[in-house]
C-alpha cells in the first residue's frame, strides 16, 4: 500500500503501519514509525532545522523520542499555539520535544487565528514571527499533522476557532486542515474564512520542501487525500485504515 501511495501520489516518503491493536491508543504504531524518521534527524551531527506543526498525533512521535542532547538542532514551529483569547493548546509540540533532546525552540508567537486581518498582519510584521517563519522555510523536514474539519475537531476542540467559524469553514467546503490551514476536497486552500486570519506560517501549495503528513484511521482518510491531491504534503506516514480509504477512493 505504501508503495501505491507513493506511485499514485508521487510522494519522497510514504510508510503504512498495521492498524493499533487497541482503539484507545490509535496513534501508537504511528507515533513509533514518525519516531523512527524523527530520530535519523535528531542524531545527526551536522546542524538541522526541523519544522512541526501541532496535535495529538505528533505528540505521540515526539513521546517515542528518547533523551538526548542536541544543541546544534533548531526546532521550529509552523503553528501558533493559543486562541484569540489566549487560552493555550493541549498538543503543542515544539517546547516538549525541545525538552526531551536539548535542541533550541522556536515557538510562533502568535495564536492561531487573528481576530482580524488587520491583526493578522500586524502580528506578522513583528521580529520574532519573521526570525520564526524565515528559520521554518529553511527545515530540512517539516512534520505535520492532518486533520478534518468537524464539530469538535481540534481546531474546534482546542478553542482556536469558535462554532461559526467552524460552520462557516464547512459551509465553504472545506475537508482537511494543515498548521490550521484550510483546504476544500481537492486539496486547494480557501481563501475565505479563517485562512484570511490564520496566523501561522504559510503553507507552500505545491510543497517544495519535504513536508511530512503524520496522520491515520479511517476518519482522516478525506482529509488525508485531498492534501495529497493538492500537494501540500511530500510524505505521509499513516496506517492501514486510512491507506485502504485513500487508494479505494483516489
Amino acid at each position: 500500500m505504501a508503495e501505491q501511495l507513493r506511485d499514485r501520489f508521487g510522494l519522497s516518503l510514504c510508510e503504512v503501519v498495521p492498524d493499533g491493536a487497541t482503539t484507545s491508543e490509535p496513534f501508537n504504531g504511528i507515533g513509533v514509525c514518525a519516531a523512527s524518521h524523527l530520530e535519523a534527524y535528531l542524531i545527526a551531527k551536522t546542524p538541522l532545522i526541523l519544522g512541526f506543526s501541532s496535535g495529538r498525533t505528533l505528540r505521540a512521535m515526539v513521546e517515542q523520542i528518547p533523551s538526548m542532547n542536541q544543541p546544534q538542532h533548531k526546532i521550529v514551529s509552523i503553528i501558533g499555539n493559543m486562541s484569540h483569547y489566549g487560552r493555550a493548546g493541549r498538543r503543542e509540540v515544539v517546547m516538549h520535544l525541545s525538552d526531551r533532546v536539548g535542541s533550541q525552540a522556536y515557538p510562533v508567537p502568535t495564536p492561531v487565528v487573528a481576530t482580524s486581518v488587520e491583526e493578522r498582519e500586524l502580528l506578522q510584521t513583528q521580529r520574532s514571527f519573521i526570525a520564526v517563519k524565515t528559520l521554518a522555510e529553511q527545515a530540512k523536514a517539516t512534520f505535520v499533522g492532518i486533520s478534518g474539519i468537524a464539530w469538535n475537531a481540534p481546531l474546534h476542540e482546542e478553542g482556536f476557532i469558535n462554532d461559526s467559524e467552524v460552520a462557516e469553514l464547512i459551509e465553504l467546503g472545506a475537508v482537511g486542515e494543515i498548521a490550521g490551514w484550510a483546504y476544500d476536497q481537492h486539496g486547494v486552500l480557501l481563501q475565505s474564512g479563517t485562512n484570511r486570519r490564520v496566523a501561522s506560517v504559510p503553507l507552500e501549495q505545491p510543497a517544495c520542501r519535504l513536508m511530512i503528513g503524520v496522520a491515520g484511521g479511517a476518519k482522516k482518510a478525506e482529509a488525508i487525500l485531498a492534501a495529497l491531491n493538492g500537494k501540500l504534503v511530500k510524505g505521509l506516514i499513516t496506517d492501514k485504515a486510512a491507506a485502504e480509504a485513500i487508494l479505494s477512493n483516489g
